[in-house]
């Protein structure tokens, strides 16, 4: 986290405010995506609770799979900020 993003709800609304993002198409697409997962650990365990059993397997490995592309995109948003400045 940057100084300016202490906490992860505080960076998300701080995004939400943007302008450079919330007036590009892309950047409100953005914003939408991270805001689907912006659940307390309440909502997360809700979300586990809900999966069947017999789809658990199916489920885990779409979500590994998912947060390995959140994590390449991650590092290289990463990248080019340290490029930027």
């Amino acid at each position: 986290m940057t100084d300016s993003c202490s906490e992860v709800l505080d960076c998300y609304q701080q995004l939400r405010r943007d302008p450079s993002l919330r007036y590009t198409e892309e950047g409100r697409s953005l914003i939408r995506r991270l805001g689907m997962c912006m659940l307390d650990e309440e909502g997360w365990q809700s979300l586990v609770d809900a999966v069947p059993p017999h789809q658990a397997m199916d489920v885990a490995n779409l979500a590994r799979s998912l947060a390995a592309l959140w994590q390449k995109a991650a590092d290289e948003i990463s990248s080019r900020a340290a490029i930027a400045v």
